[in-house]
């Protein structure tokens, strides 16, 4: 390697092999930078002990007929302009950005495509209960069957909560993503084709498996950030952007005649697009910094995911976003057919009120995410505890008021209270749990609650086609056994809070 060559951030030098480069410590060093090497005959390489503990100066070094220079520019700057830090851990290469997304491009172009990625989630989430009528007529089932497609998402969603600290650990956030957004792409694509209906229920556990693993991988990554509290609160508001795009969408596609199928491709082409921005993105997210960032923050071996069921608090979160995450999929799913077959409302009338709620729903999520971060930084169960008292309320008064506008109203503010549930609950986590649980925690913890959003739809497709007389009329107890789920949430919220009263996390800095 000749003296004008330079080393960019995240290019491996490993195939340099010299075997008069020794370092007195390989697991853990740090390059500082600037750092340039000067074209001297004389100059070696030295190792000098910094005053912080395991990590090393990188001056300057002559390997005798080998050479390589990190350049002060390229060294320190990557290719959106922002500050690097670049560090070796266990022989491989860990490129630091920052965690400020008020200073670094990258780190915008990172949030958003995790924003552009929920949207197209939430557009899919909806897409099931929307087409529901056409998919009764196409595949000649009754609710009760087509809700399968509900149930099955369990399967994938449960695999994605086993196996995420494994995925993290061995191929990185990045890893994971991609992972996930395959195989969400090949489930849209299945369903595009409009296979037989046992393909449909394998391709719903594909799709349970991908957003089961990068949901869990979003949130781990984001709780990470300066201003974490907003950015979840918008990243989970995208999803409900999507869940309110869909209603319009699909009620349009169908008048113009086209096939229910055709919005699957739809699907499949945004999802490969945010894959495409992931590779682009996020390809310094390794598992070596994954690594590394747990061997930081805690000096215990990571948790696996039978440490985490063991965990009684893990449980507890669970069981929250369980009913959280199924209680709104199932108002948004459910919501259109009660209107329809209940309320016997016109199918665009139905999708407005539908497309209504999950507006309710977004707004909650983006602007109580900054009322969060500002006002209860470190004590996001306070927040999380008003949200599920407020959510509690409206859900009943949806259930039991009898005049249709007030119920309208109440259900708009239902889904304003309950948007930032998921947010709220995955940053209380991660202020409470040990360094070393968060990972397998998180991922565990996720994969329960989006099992709530295929299991609690399901049950109200069951209850809808074997009560007060079936074919859809038991849905009359759709907003009854809504109202329940959520006060019970709420009293789990106030058992926590009385639990853990005086105690806070560690605030991170308010936007």
């Amino acid at each position: 390697m000749n003296s004008s060559d330079t080393f960019k951030p995240g290019t491996d030098i490993l195939s340099i092999e010299d075997p008069d480069l020794e370092f007195s410590h390989p697991s853990h060093r740090k390059l500082h930078e600037p750092f340039r090497s000067e074209s001297t005959s004389d100059s070696s390489f030295v190792l000098e002990e910094s005053t912080e503990a395991d990590e090393y100066e990188l001056q300057d070094y002559n390997a005798h007929s080998q050479r390589f220079s990190v350049d002060e520019e390229i060294g320190s700057k990557d290719d959106y302009g922002d500050e690097t830090k670049v560090y070796e851990f266990e022989g491989h290469l860990v490129v630091e950005n920052s965690k400020n997304i008020l200073t670094s491009r990258k780190l915008k172009f990172q949030v958003m495509t995790i924003y552009a990625s929920f949207m197209i989630f939430g557009m899919s989430d909806q897409t099931l209960g929307t087409i529901m009528q056409q998919l009764l007529d196409t595949y000649h089932i009754d609710r009760s069957q087509a809700s399968l497609l509900f149930i099955s998402q369990v399967v994938g969603y449960f695999v994605a909560s086993m196996f995420n600290g494994f995925t993290h650990s061995n191929f990185g956030f990045f890893g994971a993503y991609v992972c996930a957004q395959t195989f969400q792409i090949l489930c849209f694509l299945i369903y595009f084709m409009r296979p037989p209906f046992a393909v449909l229920i394998a391709a719903s556990v594909m799709n349970g498996y991908g957003v089961g693993t990068y949901d869990s991988a979003c949130s781990l990554w984001v709780s990470q950030l300066k201003y974490s509290n907003e950015i979840m609160g918008l990243m989970h508001a995208f999803f409900g952007l999507g869940s309110m795009i869909s209603p319009f969408a699909i009620t349009k596609m169908l008048h113009w005649g086209l096939s229910w199928n055709v919005y699957y491709l739809v699907l499949a082409l945004g999802d490969t697009g945010t894959l495409i921005s992931c590779i682009l993105v996020f390809r310094d997210e390794t598992k070596w910094k994954f690594r590394r960032r747990l061997a930081e923050s805690s000096s215990d071996p990571q948790g696996t995911t039978w440490d985490a069921i063991k965990t009684p608090q893990i449980w507890f979160y669970a069981t929250t976003l369980f009913i959280y995450c199924g209680g709104e999929l199932t108002v948004g799913v459910w919501m259109y057919n009660y209107y329809t077959t209940i309320l016997h409302l016109s199918d665009s009338y139905s999708s407005y009120i539908t497309s209504g709620y999950w507006t309710a729903l977004t707004a909650g999520r983006a602007i109580l995410a900054f009322v969060t971060g500002r006002y209860f930084d470190g004590r996001e169960h306070i927040a999380t505890l008003i949200y599920a008292g407020l959510g509690a309320i409206t859900c009943t008064l949806y259930a039991v008021l009898p005049n249709f506008p007030l119920r309208i109203a109440s259900m708009l503010a239902f889904g304003f209270f309950v948007g930032p549930a998921f947010g709220t609950t995955v940053m209380v986590a991660m202020r409470f749990l040990p360094p070393s649980l968060q990972s397998s925690g998180l991922g565990f913890i996720a994969g329960l609650g989006g099992m709530g959003g295929t299991v609690m739809p399901y049950i109200v497709g069951y209850v809808s086609e074997h009560t007060a007389g079936g074919n859809g009329q038991g849905l009359v107890y759709f907003p009854g056994l809504c109202a329940i789920s959520f006060v019970f949430a709420f009293l789990l919220w106030i058992g926590f809070n009385i639990q853990k009263r005086g105690k806070s996390g560690v605030a991170y800095e308010r936007l």
